[in-house]
């Protein structure tokens, strides 16, 4: 039953409203920008380098790991982020801070454990999900594993400048990690060693990754679970005993490997993280 207002339209063009809504989206702008230069631009100056033949069997590797963690990471956003968004509206430091920490020591325990499982069962995922010729790509999809751990913790890290309407301090982190792929692509002669190519990327979103977390504590008292997180990379060790094994990576062989891997991965983060989660549901 609401009815249109042009008081609240006038309301809208208010000098000082634009002024505080532009301070806060240029930032957001040029971030976003910088972000699409490092997730994307690499394929332009690998395929400028190189061989298009080059850049397709990478683009394949990384886009499995991509795929996995978008998924996860798509979840944890339609389930977290409204109860985030809530709390910490109209809240104090603390409150907000808290939050932070609570969803932070849920969250990023689980990307601890998909990355291992992707890096694990890289070879599994390949002979599934692309044609054969790409099997030998699941290389690019191991050390992209390493890539989405950071860009989805990143990511997480990225929402305090959100909550604390502060986007001015996010451009520097993107700045200095697009700058650091340019730079390592340009330099560093990859031709006889191709996986060289995710690893400079891997580098570039270490260093994004580390000074956004140094400039979001600057704004909120953020801290990380050292406790939680080693727990989560010691369970996630036993599933690197499948590199022990003989097995002939045959697509129904994949499929199961893939299967008990997955309920594994389910049962011992659901055990570890069970309360934290209850407790992060309970508004």
């Amino acid at each position: 039953h609401n009815s249109f207002s042009v008081i609240r339209i006038k309301l809208a063009f208010n000098q000082n409203y634009i002024k505080n809504v532009f301070n806060f989206i240029l930032p957001v702008a040029v971030t976003l920008f910088l972000q699409w230069g490092q997730t994307a631009s690499f394929r332009l100056i690998v395929e400028d380098l190189y061989a298009v033949e080059t850049l397709a069997f990478i683009a394949v590797g990384m886009a499995l790991s991509g795929a996995v963690f978008s998924a996860i990471e798509s979840l944890a956003t339609q389930f977290y982020m409204p109860l985030y968004l809530k709390r910490i509206t109209n809240t104090s430091l603390k409150v907000r801070t808290d939050t932070w920490n609570e969803i932070a020591s849920i969250m990023i325990p689980i990307y601890i454990g998909v990355a291992v499982y992707v890096f694990v069962f890289s070879p599994y995922i390949a002979t599934i999900l692309v044609a054969e010729k790409f099997y030998s790509a699941h290389i690019y999809t191991m050390i992209g594993a390493v890539i989405e751990l950071f860009r989805v913790i990143n990511n997480l890290v990225y929402q305090v400048s959100q909550s604390e309407l502060n986007t001015k301090k996010t451009m520097l982190p993107y700045f200095l990690g697009f700058g650091t792929m340019v730079l390592g692509l340009y330099s560093i002669d990859v031709s006889e060693a191709l996986w060289k190519v995710p690893v400079i990327l891997a580098v570039s979103y270490f260093i994004t990754l580390f000074f956004m977390y140094y400039k979001m504590k600057t704004l909120l008292s953020i801290r990380l679970d050292w406790k939680q997180l080693m727990k989560a990379v010691l369970i996630s060790v036993p599933m690197m005993g499948v590199f022990l094994l003989n097995i002939d990576k045959n697509f129904m062989n994949s499929i199961l490997i893939i299967i008990i891997g997955g309920i594994y991965l389910v049962s011992v983060f659901y055990f570890l993280l069970n309360d934290k989660i209850k407790s992060m549901s309970v508004l």
